[in-house]
């Protein structure tokens, strides 16, 4: 994963951590951890889409497969490609 994607989710699990009431309720952080790293082993994430897929897969782990208001905003929320994430 290059740099960009890796600042990205880094900025998202801090922000996550920070904000959400109780972030880890679904699946432990260590079990999010070990999910990331078998994915990373597994798919190459080489693309926004690739990332895409990756982060939404990461999503369903960290709230739960009945969640429907989780969305990713974009940084330009006008201009959804390419792909770059925001914490906030």
């Amino acid at each position: 994963m290059n740099e960009i994607y890796q600042t990205d989710l880094a900025s998202f699990l801090e922000f996550y951590e920070s904000n959400h009431i109780c972030p880890y309720y679904f699946c432990s952080k260590n079990k999010l951890e070990d999910f990331i790293e078998a994915h990373l082993v597994k798919n190459l994430v080489q693309s926004d889409n690739d990332f895409l897929y990756f982060f939404r897969c990461m999503l369903k782990k960290l709230v739960g497969s009945l969640d429907s208001h989780t969305i990713i905003r974009t940084r330009d929320e006008y201009e959804h490609w390419p792909l770059k994430l925001e914490g906030a």
